[in-house]
């Protein structure tokens, strides 16, 4: 495997470009594997904020880069973790710093999707309400069942949360659906993309939208409250015609938090919401075993 992490040149600060999505700051850690607590260092001396831009570049690369099995790729959590050590609530101490005490803040909503929904179904509805994600199969994947959804957030939030968006973006893709609720947390581990042997492997960039954390909250809310009856929360997401460009023109967002958040603001997230929309999509041939 070649070294994505020190070829990308990523930095501990935010990225400042012409590009506002190059500015945007996304805590992250990695892990040589699971039982990974850093207790000898963070895998690829990773322990910081990268650039939303630079994360979708080196996930790209992590999806070309064969791996034997899911054991042989390195893991990341969607926070930075403080070096503080922490004792359990039984009185023993935590190996290494990676625990739920040591996560800070997170900026990334990651679902782990293992049936109930799938990677083209996900794929289409994002994109057609130009919503920015990126979305890869899992080294288990065979019929586009075993995927994950990613999502930036416009600014960090903390663990608790952060649960709440995760839930929030959940309803929002589809009412009723529950994936992995075990992962449902900034301080979980996930495998990174890549081509796994014998599975089916994809791999998608969605260019669009990025919204703030009470946008998520009221979309949530406002998913859940329209579709979660038992019937429609079976019916698989349909194709629908947006005429808005950004997600201050979402038509499912109560306007005044957005009066109220435009105001606050000095048109950096103008910038930062208003990309057109698309999808950059890859599809790995099943690498042999």
């Amino acid at each position: 495997m070649s070294n994505v992490f020190s070829d990308s040149e990523l930095s501990d600060q935010p990225i400042s470009t012409g590009d506002p999505k190059g500015s945007l700051s996304i805590p992250i850690s990695f892990f040589e594997n699971v039982e990974d607590t850093w207790a000898k260092g963070f895998y690829g001396n990773m322990n910081n904020t990268v650039a939303w831009r630079d994360f979708c570049e080196m996930f790209a690369e992590l999806a070309e880069q064969p791996f034997a099995s899911k054991e042989a790729a390195p893991l990341y959590s969607p926070t930075i973790y403080q070096r503080v050590k922490r004792t359990k609530a039984n009185g023993n101490p935590y190996k290494g710093y990676r625990n739920e005490l040591n996560a800070t803040k997170s900026a990334l909503v990651v679902i782990d999707a293992d049936k109930g929904f799938d990677i083209e179904a996900a794929e289409r509805f994002l994109t057609e309400r130009k919503i920015e994600a990126i979305l890869h199969t899992t080294a288990q994947n065979q019929d586009g069942t075993r995927f994950r959804v990613i999502v930036p957030l416009m600014e960090p939030v903390d663990p608790e949360t952060h649960k709440s968006v995760v839930y929030a973006v959940c309803a929002f893709l589809k009412p009723g659906w529950k994936p992995d609720t075990s992962k449902n947390n900034c301080y979980s581990l996930f495998y990174v993309p890549g081509r796994y042997a014998g599975a089916d492997n994809r791999f998608v960039h969605i260019v669009g939208s990025i919204f703030p954390t009470k946008a998520w909250l009221q979309l949530g809310g406002q998913s859940l409250a329209n579709g979660c009856s038992e019937t429609e929360s079976k019916k698989e997401a349909v194709p629908i015609t947006t005429t808005w460009n950004s997600s201050f023109d979402c038509p499912y967002v109560d306007q005044q938090w957005v009066n109220e958040y435009l105001d606050l603001t000095d048109g950096f997230y103008n910038g930062l919401s208003s990309s057109s929309a698309g999808s950059r999509s890859r599809r790995c041939a099943k690498g042999s075993s």
